[in-house]
């Protein structure tokens, strides 16, 4: 049964469903996602090994050897001593099947929704929009949660304030029926509107219930059907830091507060799967943190992008569920993120000392002089911080000359204010 414990160390938690083979396992794939189509017969025995796995949906396939090769991560020798308590043999030749990529589906091109839903969707979301202005007590919500009142009107962050069924048909869409012969209707939930803009026309739409409950037989983010499928890129993709977060409204906290720094891929569910735009983005960027909910939802997104793009890194907030519910328990997000952004950057050690008083400093003239005319200068010091050592010599010490002068000007300020 090693096969199922390895699976196991991945968070998909197979449960048997036959009896075939010596037993039939069912999870998630760890590729595609899903509920159960990823298939393990742990008993099977193969060429070299017990165990091998299939999915149905995707197609990858291979042995226990494979699957300790493809999902965490061992080279040949040491996924085939870990499987079999031996070493693999040395006139074997390994070579071919250590370099044999994963086979995975293409990811799905974006396709613009019809005219009608655009049309259709952005007069609902302009009316949403409306609607949450009147209700300060929500606005209040998103703003305890990170997302403060500019950047609500920037983005038309909207509310449904009641449960409203339309007609497909007025969205552009075709008809569809239920089991009893009934033209199904347009749902669209109370809770708040999460629209998603291209060329002022929405071509997305996500509602995050307000009723929602554990156990319900309906998930707590709703995408109303029509819009475009994929992920929401958030920001400026320019930088060369990706954030990727499970919803949109922690997509909008992180991008109100270091959207100067990185960028943000809000996946919109914790198993969705990419389309080609943000499958190239994160292909193509340096640096990608995984904002994973820290949850077991979290986890198994964790393990599913990780699989997917092995450069990505997790980085969940020190606290608290997700992003919002870590900003409602008081994290100062930009500090923590810059300062594990440092953690992570090859600085040397006085680099580092110089870094951390210069983080100290910002905290307490963020919190007791927000409007100081320097606080432009110094953020650009931060962007400067967050990009690395790996800068042009001549950047890297004029960056480095104006940190030592900070800390020679301010430091017997901050010893007179803490002594006092």
């Amino acid at each position: 049964m090693l096969l199922i414990e390895l699976a196991r160390q991945v968070n998909l938690n197979p449960i048997q469903v036959a009896h075939t083979n010596g037993g039939e396992h069912a999870s998630p794939c760890p590729i595609c996602g899903g509920d159960d189509r990823f298939r393990i017969w742990p008993s099977a025995q193969q060429k070299n090994c017990t165990g091998r796995y299939w999915c149905r949906k995707c197609e990858i396939s291979g042995d226990t050897i494979q699957f300790a090769m493809d999902f965490l991560h061992m080279k040949y020798p040491e996924a085939y001593e870990h499987v079999t308590g031996t070493a693999p043999k040395l006139h074997e030749n390994y070579a071919q099947r250590s370099v044999q990529p994963i086979r995975r589906q293409q990811p799905p091109t974006l396709h613009s929704p019809p005219s009608a839903w655009q049309m259709k969707s952005t007069a609902f979301a302009q009316w949403g929009y409306e609607q949450l202005l009147q209700r300060p007590d929500i606005i209040a919500h998103l703003e305890h949660r990170g997302i403060p009142r500019p950047y609500i009107e920037k983005n038309k962050i909207g509310l449904c304030p009641r449960d409203i069924y339309q007609s497909r048909e007025d969205w552009g869409l075709p008809e569809e029926l239920n089991s009893d012969g009934i033209p199904k209707k347009m749902w669209l939930p109370q809770g708040i509107i999460v629209p998603y803009y291209d060329n002022n026309q929405v071509v997305r739409l996500t509602i995050r219930r307000i009723d929602w409950q554990p156990g319900d037989k309906y998930g707590k983010y709703i995408k109303i059907p029509g819009g475009i499928n994929g992920y929401s890129i958030i920001g400026n993709t320019n930088n060369q830091i990706m954030a990727i977060v499970e919803t949109e409204l922690d997509g909008y906290a992180l991008d109100d507060t270091v959207g100067d720094i990185l960028f943000v891929v809000a996946i919109g569910g914790c198993m969705a799967n990419p389309d080609n735009l943000s499958h190239h983005l994160i292909t193509h960027t340096q640096h990608v943190l995984i904002m994973h909910d820290r949850d077991e939802a979290g986890l198994k997104m964790l393990n599913k992008l990780k699989t997917a793009y092995p450069h990505a890194q997790a980085c969940p907030v020190p606290f608290g569920k997700d992003i919002g519910e870590a900003r409602e328990q008081g994290l100062n997000l930009r500090d923590w993120f810059l300062r594990e952004l440092l953690q992570r950057s090859p600085w040397q050690e006085n680099d580092r000392e110089l870094i951390t008083y210069f983080y100290d400093y910002m905290r307490r003239i963020r919190k007791e002089y927000p409007n100081s005319p320097l606080m432009e200068i110094y953020e650009k010091m931060e962007r400067e911080i967050a990009m690395g050592p790996q800068q042009p010599i001549a950047q890297l010490d004029l960056l480095r000359a104006r940190l030592q002068d900070l800390r020679i000007r301010t430091t017997p300020v901050i010893e007179i204010q803490e002594a006092s």
